[in-house]
């Protein structure tokens, strides 16, 4: 009976020790993945490279088909827009607009569309300097003038002609030759390429700066430009 307790106690012992060498060896394991998961957490947390210093190029190809566009509307009257011979009171005036009636008088609507267009897109316009980037603009100009043809009135319509000539045919094309000069000339005194220019560099100015910031260049950026005389 003593030698089945004593089988029994050693098997027990047996048993135990087995059973700890597996619970050692499962916790061994455990500790040793554990370096594995770091390392990769580390790998997907490495700093970010150092900055890119920005160049002129970078910046241009930045700004390709980003346009800034200053748009004025405008009327101008009948009085405003005249082509041919509209005489005034005299004798001479009023036997010629009998004989020959070559006036035609319109009211023209536009749109004054100013900017600085392609030309900004010139590397040599942008000076990298250790601290600064400056973007040299240049001049606005007037890009176009867009008659608004659906609504051009004409006062005086006449295709008859007068008693000694036949209507000419061009006054209408000098007509709006003359309104589109005159449109452009009064957009340019009521300040349009200095509100074109004064929105490019807000414009630019914020597109720059964004390139600089998405690389990590801290440089100040300036935009000059000069504005034309009317």
């Amino acid at each position: 009976m003593r030698k089945l307790l004593k089988l029994l106690l050693w098997l027990v012992v047996g048993v135990g020790i087995l059973l700890l060498a597996f619970i050692f060896q499962w916790i061994t394991s455990i500790g040793s993945a554990v370096p594995t998961v770091i390392t990769k957490t580390v790998e997907v947390l490495a700093p970010p490279p150092a900055n890119i210093e920005v160049s002129p190029v970078m910046i241009i190809n930045a700004m390709e088909d980003k346009f800034e566009t200053t748009t004025f509307s405008m009327n101008l009257t009948a009085e405003e827009v005249t082509a041919g011979r509209c005489g005034g009171n005299s004798w001479q005036d009023l036997w010629h607009d009998f004989a020959y009636r070559d006036c035609l008088k319109m009211s023209v609507p536009g749109v004054i569309n100013a900017g600085f267009g392609r030309s900004i897109l010139d590397r040599n316009r942008i000076q990298s300097g250790d601290k600064t980037v400056i973007f040299d603009l240049g001049s606005p100009i007037i890009q176009n003038v867009i008659i608004g043809h659906a609504r051009v009135r004409v006062l005086n319509p006449d295709d008859d002609g007068g008693w000694l000539t036949d209507p000419d045919k061009n006054l209408q094309a000098q007509a709006f030759a003359i309104a589109e000069k005159k449109l452009s000339h009064i957009a340019c005194r009521a300040g349009i390429l200095r509100s074109a220019a004064h929105s490019a560099e807000i414009h630019y100015g914020t597109l720059i700066r964004t390139v600089l910031k998405a690389a990590g260049d801290e440089r100040v950026v300036k935009i000059t430009y000069t504005v034309p005389v009317c």
